[in-house]
C-alpha cells in the first residue's frame, strides 16, 4: 500500500496529467471558435495600445477582462504565439480554479471531478472566457467558505481552528494570524485576506462574462442559505462592490455603444414551451455526458470509499452543499436568461458548469474516502485519461488518426490561407465565408480574417439575430456604399441549391411539451429573399455598381436621406 506522500505525489502528477493532455490537445488541433478569434484580436489591440477595441472600434459584445489576461500573459502580439499563449494562459486558470474549489470542498475527489470531466475541459480546450468565469466562482466560492468557518473572522472572536491544508499544504493557509484593527469591517488578517480574494474575484467576474453579475447575486443568496445570516451581512458590501462596478461598467457600454453589453438583444423567438423542452433536453444530454466518467471514478476508488450522507453543520458538509444550490442557480438562471433575450442555445457553454457543479456537489455530499488521508489516485488517474479524448466527442481521436497519417495542419501555420485572395475591396456584402483548404473541423474563421480588417462588410440582418432586414433596407445599404471599390460575393455557393439551403434556413418557434409537431419561422424577410434570389449568380464575386444596375435593384426605390 502507498504511503500518504506517495498518494498524495500520485494524485498530482494525475491532475496534472489530465490537464497536460487537454492542453496538448488544444494547441495541436487548434480549438478556437468565432468568439475565440475575436478574444484575441482584442488582446492584440489590448497589446498594440488600441484598448478593448476591434480594428479601432471599441467592442463590449465580449467583456474586456479575458482579452486583458491573455495580452497579459502573450509574449507577443503575433497571431500566431498568441493562439498557443491562450492555451497556456487557460491552463493557469484551470489551475488556479482546482486549486481554489479542492480547498473549499477539502474532498479529493469531488475536487479533481470539477476539473478532470468533459464539460470543463471541451470549455477549457477553447480561448473562451468560461475559463476566467469558473475560475471567479471558484475563488469566491473559497472566500466565503473560510469567511464562514474562521471564528477569528471578527475582532473579539474565540480562537482559531486550524485553516485547510488540503491540497497543496501549510504554504498557502497559515497556521495563524495577528489581530488588526480594520476600522470598515473589523476583521482580523486572515479574514482580511479572504475579504479582498472575495471583493478582487468579484469584481474580476463582472469582467469575464456578463452572465456572472446576476450570477453573483444568487452567490450571496446560496451563502446567506448555507452560512447564515451573519455572514450574508458581513459580506454584503463585497457583493454591493462588485454590483457597482457592474453597472457602471454597464453604463459605459451604453454610453459607447448604445447597448449595456454592447449589441441589442432581441426576446427570444420560441415558446415557453419549447424553451423547456430545450433546456431540459440539454441538461439531460449533459448529465449524460458526466455518467461514464462519474462510474470510472466510482469504480476506480470502489475499495476506498464509502457511501454515506454528511449534513451541516459539518464544514465540508456546507461547503458540498453550497456547490450543489450554486449548481442550480447556475442552471436556473441560464434558463431565465436565455428564455427572456436571444443569445446562445441551450449548451456546455451556457449549462455545463452548472451540471457539473450539481454533480460534484452530490459527490461531496455523499462519496467519502474510507481513510481521510487517502488520496484517490487511480480514480483521477482514469478521468485524467478519459476525460481530454472525449471532451469533444470522438473528434479528439479522429485528430490524432489525422495526425498519424499526414493530413494534419498546424492550426496558427494556416492563417494566411484564410485570406481571399482576389481584387482589394472597401467594401464587401457577404452572405457566407466559402470553406478554404486550410479549415480544421476545430478552428473556425471569420469574415474580418477572409476579407480584412480594414473592410466594410455588409450581410443581410436576420433573426433571431436582429429584426429581418427588408429588401428595400438592404438594397439601400448597399447603394451608400457602392462608390468605392464594392463587392458583392456569392463565392461561397457554388451552386443554386447551396444558395437556397441559405435562404431558406429557419428557426424553431414552438413545440408542446410532449411532443408533437416543430414549428418555425425563416430567418429572412420574404421580399429580401425573392430579390437575393434573383441576382445570384453561381460562385461569382461582382461588382456592386453592376448588381445595383440589375432590374431586380432598380426596380427598388431609392431611399430619401433624413436631414
Amino acid at each position: 500500500m502507498m504511503n500518504a506522500l506517495t498518494e498524495r505525489t500520485g494524485y498530482c502528477i494525475a491532475l496534472a496529467l489530465g490537464l497536460g493532455l487537454a492542453t496538448g490537445f488544444a494547441i495541436v488541433f487548434g480549438y478556437l471558435s468565432p468568439d475565440s478569434w475575436y478574444y484575441i484580436l482584442i488582446a492584440q489591440g489590448l497589446r498594440e495600445g488600441h484598448g478593448c477595441a476591434l480594428y479601432g472600434h471599441y467592442l463590449s459584445a465580449y467583456p474586456c477582462g479575458y482579452p486583458a489576461l491573455l495580452a497579459l500573459t502573450a509574449p507577443t502580439s503575433d497571431l500566431p504565439v498568441m493562439m498557443v499563449s491562450s492555451k497556456i494562459t487557460n491552463l493557469l486558470l484551470m489551475g488556479l480554479s482546482l486549486t481554489c474549489v479542492a480547498a473549499a470542498l477539502r474532498h479529493r475527489l469531488a475536487a479533481a471531478f470539477v476539473v478532470l470531466n468533459p464539460i470543463t475541459l471541451h470549455l477549457f480546450m477553447y480561448t473562451w472566457s468560461e475559463n476566467l468565469l469558473l475560475l471567479c466562482v471558484c475563488a469566491t466560492f473559497l472566500a466565503l467558505t473560510r469567511l464562514a468557518e474562521d471564528p477569528r473572522a471578527f475582532v473579539g472572536s474565540a480562537e482559531p481552528t486550524n485553516s485547510s491544508k488540503f491540497l497543496f499544504g501549510r504554504a498557502i493557509f497559515p497556521k495563524s494570524a495577528k489581530t488588526i484593527s480594520w476600522p470598515f469591517i473589523g476583521l482580523r488578517s486572515n479574514s482580511r485576506k479572504w475579504m479582498a480574494l472575495l471583493v478582487g474575484s468579484l469584481i474580476v467576474g463582472c469582467f469575464a462574462r456578463y452572465f456572472f453579475g446576476p450570477f453573483a447575486f444568487i452567490l450571496f443568496l446560496v451563502a446567506g442559505a448555507v452560512y447564515g445570516r451573519r455572514l450574508a451581512i458581513r459580506v454584503l458590501p463585497a457583493f454591493a462592490v462588485a454590483g457597482l462596478v457592474y453597472l457602471t461598467y454597464q453604463h459605459v457600454n451604453t454610453d459607447l455603444t448604445g447597448y449595456p453589453t454592447g449589441m441589442p438583444r432581441l426576446p427570444a423567438p420560441e415558446s415557453p414551451t419549447l424553451l423547456v423542452r430545450m433546456f431540459l433536453g440539454a441538461v439531460a444530454e449533459l448529465g449524460w455526458t458526466l455518467v461514464i466518467p462519474l462510474l470510472l471514478a466510482i469504480g476506480l476508488s470502489w475499495r476506498q470509499i464509502r457511501f454515506e450522507r454528511t449534513a451541516p453543520p459539518d464544514a465540508p458538509a456546507r461547503a458540498a452543499l453550497f456547490l450543489l444550490l450554486a449548481g442550480a442557480g447556475f442552471l436556473l438562471l441560464g434558463f431565465v436568461l436565455r428564455a427572456s433575450t436571444y443569445y446562445d442555445s441551450y449548451d456546455k457553454r451556457t449549462l455545463g458548469f452548472g451540471v457539473v457543479f450539481v454533480v460534484a456537489g452530490l459527490i461531496a455530499r455523499f462519496v467519502h474516502l474510507r481513510r481521510p488521508q487517502a488520496w484517490p489516485v487511480l480514480a483521477v488517474l482514469g478521468l485524467a485519461l478519459f476525460s481530454p479524448l472525449y471532451a469533444d466527442e470522438d473528434s479528439i481521436p479522429q485528430g490524432l488518426a489525422q495526425l498519424r497519417d499526414g493530413h494534419y495542419r498546424f492550426a496558427p501555420a494556416t492563417l494566411s490561407a484564410f485570406q481571399r485572395q482576389g481584387p482589394p475591396a472597401d467594401t464587401v456584402v457577404s452572405f457566407a465565408l466559402p470553406a478554404t483548404p486550410a479549415d480544421l473541423w476545430n478552428v473556425d474563421h471569420i469574415r474580418q480574417f477572409y476579407y480584412g480588417g480594414t473592410t466594410r462588410l455588409i450581410s443581410p440582418d436576420l433573426a433571431p439575430d436582429a429584426v429581418p432586414e427588408t429588401a428595400g433596407a438592404f438594397v439601400n445599404r448597399v447603394r451608400q456604399a457602392a462608390s468605392g471599390r464594392c463587392f458583392v460575393d456569392f463565392a461561397a455557393f457554388p451552386d443554386r441549391e447551396s444558395f437556397d439551403l441559405y435562404l431558406n434556413v429557419t428557426i424553431p418557434t414552438d413545440q408542446p411539451l410532449f411532443g408533437g409537431p416543430l414549428k418555425a419561422s425563416p430567418r429572412m424577410d420574404p421580399a429580401l429573399k425573392a430579390y437575393l434570389s434573383g441576382i445570384f449568380q453561381p460562385g461569382a464575386f461582382l461588382p456592386c455598381a453592376e448588381v445595383l444596375a440589375l432590374p431586380q435593384s432598380r426596380a427598388i426605390p431609392v431611399a430619401v436621406p433624413h436631414n
